[in-house]
């Protein structure tokens, strides 16, 4: 009979033997036990056991079955959910991955933690992406294919070993690359024209990753050097650009319309000015609607470039205090503007030649 007494005797001789494939070992659970929540000062004594909690998560994960379908012996699925979702709170699953990944790695004779990575950090933009990691060996073996919430990603390589780690010189990869080498590591950027040869089959996460881990280690392969304070240059550039354009097409916009009226002037932006002033004295066959728009549009060149003025100035001051800068002016036909997009861009020349570590 099914008794209260027949069940806990049941329940002690199923725990001193693995029920399911997903069970946890002795092993296992002695470096588990440790971080699971303690009991508290007040109130009832707690009365679950967490190791059956953990044991029916990773039955629900491996047998892929709803939460109502668990067996009886994990106990009331209401109480496993509750715990599931508290432990989620608390990042503890991922802790426990942590855990016994570094388990798997000491029973396989390499260190806990890897000796070198790759991020794709084309996946790393959006707030809620993920990153596929890559960990091989001093033999070149894939010993590791993770996937890590951008989030995650900085406390995850803040708890290893100083290693390399390779990425492609795309958006944000100098972002990351300061962050990782503030954190001891040793960061190499490649082109990722240079990476895709590495590829071996359709362009994904996975593949990218692999491909930058083999490229990476390549004698011959070239590097682009981190970018750190001329990166705001650069932004300064990319910004000007912008509102140049911005202008031109409201200068492209203006003379189109006045065009309509029989309003001309000639070829090049100097001499919009006149057509504004005009504007201004009410000058001109102009309907008093199509002056007021005319207006508007005067004015947002005006601001665009007081706008630009003020971006050169900036880049100005800049290149009086880089000697590269200075010394690019001297070549016939090189200005400020020229000059600190070449100092920006061009961080190290001789960056191609780095010898790895």
């Amino acid at each position: 009979m099914w008794t209260e007494k027949s069940r806990g005797r049941m329940a002690q001789i199923a725990k001193k033997t693995k029920r399911y494939p997903s069970d946890l070992t002795d092993e296992e659970w002695e470096q588990f036990a440790p971080l699971m929540p303690k009991p508290g000062r007040r109130g009832r004594p707690r009365e679950v056991d967490f190791r059956e909690v953990v044991n029916a998560v990773r039955y629900l994960v491996r047998s892929g079955c709803g939460w109502r379908m668990l067996p009886i012996h994990f106990g009331p699925w209401q109480m496993v959910y509750g715990w599931f979702r508290e432990l989620a709170r608390r990042f503890l699953f991922q802790t426990i991955h942590d855990v016994a990944l570094m388990l798997d790695r000491e029973r396989a004779g390499r260190e806990a933690s890897p000796t070198a990575g790759v991020i794709d950090s084309q996946s790393v933009k959006a707030p809620q992406a993920e990153t596929r990691g890559y960990d091989v060996d001093n033999a070149g073996n894939a010993v590791l294919r993770r996937k890590v919430r951008r989030d995650q990603l900085i406390p995850l390589l803040r708890d290893m070993q100083p290693c390399l780690i390779g990425m492609e010189a795309c958006a944000t990869a100098h972002h990351w690359a300061r962050e990782l080498i503030a954190l001891g590591h040793v960061v190499k950027l490649m082109p990722p024209a240079y990476v895709k040869a590495y590829v071996k089959r359709n362009k994904n996460d996975a593949a990218d990753a692999e491909a930058i881990c083999e490229a990476v280690t390549r004698p011959t392969m070239r590097f682009v050097a981190v970018n750190a304070d001329a990166q705001s240059i650069l932004m300064l550039h990319r910004a000007r650009h912008l509102l140049v354009r911005q202008r031109t097409a409201q200068i492209s916009a203006m003379r189109a319309h006045l065009a309509e009226y029989g309003v001309v002037a000639p070829k090049g932006r100097a001499h919009v000015r006149g057509l504004i002033e005009a504007l201004d004295k009410g000058d001109g066959p102009l309907p008093a609607m199509a002056r007021q728009v005319l207006i508007l549009l005067a004015r947002t060149i005006e601001g665009l470039g007081a706008q630009i003025r003020k971006i050169e100035i900036e880049l100005l001051a800049w290149y009086r205090t880089n000697q590269v800068c200075r010394r690019l002016s001297t070549i016939p036909g090189i200005g400020f503007i020229t000059a600190t997009a070449l100092a920006a861009t061009v961080v190290d020349a001789n960056a191609d030649d780095e010898e790895m570590p």
